[in-house]
């Protein structure tokens, strides 16, 4: 018996979250569905997935959306060419954006989609076209925040939480216990992450400002892992750093791969985007075993919330912000317990095989043209599923 064949698009091809997450379902899956992708060429998660062993097909130019008009049509035209072609049992879109051209694709095939809503923009690009979803049987979206920003059809409305290999429980429960340094020693507080205001960034500068004003002689240095996405975003970073007098107490990592070795010498590190998704910052923490400090909005502070796990702060708000990591500092020795025992309990929950046996429901369903709705919080959460 042939196995059923899905054919999953990823338009940006590069390693971020979400490429990550379609990673993990296709390993997971790659003795039970027939996969093939469709996406760049040279964004770096096409060589993952070539080494792998997975057919790729790179009919979408890199930076789609910066395309001219004429250059996206000519590259939807090769790629429903290629779908048409390979006569898929289903369509696995990992981002919302080229949904409208999924779906006229699959209105020549008659093929069932399953779309991935990863992304605050995805939920409301998703929300100003309802039309949109006439072919797909259910919509993944990675946290009840996210859903909940999402207005399509409930019986289609699914929530995932991600899954984990059993490899980063080992990594957390082999973890360091950290202490904090010597008087003098500099305490790091660490952020992670692409810099841009949405990832509360310039919400650092201004909490580290009131804390480097009232410590008196206490030391700190802010450590930044990650670069922005455009020169002139890191050069406005740079830009308030230094207004604010604070060039010495930040320490600007840029992109960095190995985050085991970035990530060893912190001893806070803080989340602080209001309207994170699900970001797997919180999962590398909790591999760490390094305390994190996370705003209570968002797929985030929902998670965090769930598992009581973390110091939460008032999203947006400097002075909270501020507020927690002092007294995470104040109350170091007891935060750290907490977190490591808290964290590992999530790490455990959100087991891979859990994950990939509520995802396969939705995989099946959808390949027999039957909708689905299901909530997926980690092992024995499963809330609901409905067709």
């Amino acid at each position: 018996m042939s196995l059923a064949k899905i054919i999953a698009i990823e338009p940006s091809g590069q390693l971020y979250g979400s490429e990550y997450c379609l990673l993990d379902l296709l390993r997971g899956f790659k003795q039970t569905y027939n996969w093939e992708i469709i996406l760049p060429q040279g964004g770096g998660f096409d060589e993952i997935l070539e080494r792998d062993g997975f057919p790729c097909h790179y009919t979408l130019p890199r930076n789609l959306g910066a395309q001219s008009k004429l250059a996206k049509l000519k590259a939807y035209g090769k790629t429903g060419w290629t779908i048409l072609r390979q006569k898929p049992d289903l369509i696995y879109l990992n981002q919302a954006g080229m949904l409208r051209a999924a779906n006229k694709v699959a209105d020549h095939c008659q093929v069932p989609i399953v779309c991935q809503v990863q992304t605050l923009e995805d939920a409301r690009f998703l929300s100003k076209i309802p039309e949109a979803g006439r072919h797909v049987k259910a919509f993944i979206c990675n946290s009840e925040f996210i859903a909940n920003e999402t207005d399509i059809e409930a019986e289609k409305k699914c929530v995932f939480y991600q899954g984990l290999e059993q490899a980063r429980l080992d990594i957390a429960l082999r973890s360091k216990v950290r202490t904090l340094p010597p008087q003098g020693e500099p305490i790091r507080v660490g952020l992670l992450g692409r810099i841009a205001e949405s990832k509360g960034h310039f919400l650092l500068v201004n909490a580290a400002k009131q804390i480097i004003e009232s410590s008196g002689e206490r030391n700190w240095q802010f450590v930044i892992i990650g670069d922005a996405a455009t020169t002139a975003e890191r050069e406005e970073f740079e830009a308030a750093i230094e207004s604010n007098g604070l060039k010495n107490y930040f320490d600007l990592r840029g992109y960095c791969q190995d985050l085991a070795t970035e990530l060893a010498p912190l001893h806070l590190l803080t989340i602080p985007s209001p309207a994170e998704p699900l970001g797997r910052v919180l999962f590398d923490a909790a591999e760490a075993g390094l305390p994190a400090i996370v705003s209570d909005t968002g797929g985030l502070g929902e998670i965090c919330q769930r598992y009581q796990v973390g110091v939460s702060f008032k999203g947006k708000d400097p002075s909270a912000l501020a507020n927690a990591i002092e007294q995470a500092v104040a109350n170091y020795d007891a935060v750290q317990q907490t977190f490591r025992e808290q964290s590992s309990k999530m790490l455990e929950s959100l087991s891979m095989d859990s994950y990939l046996n509520a995802f396969n429901t939705v995989l099946d369903q959808a390949i027999k043209g039957q909708t689905c709705s299901k909530r997926w919080f980690g092992s024995g959460q499963v809330v609901s599923a409905a067709n």
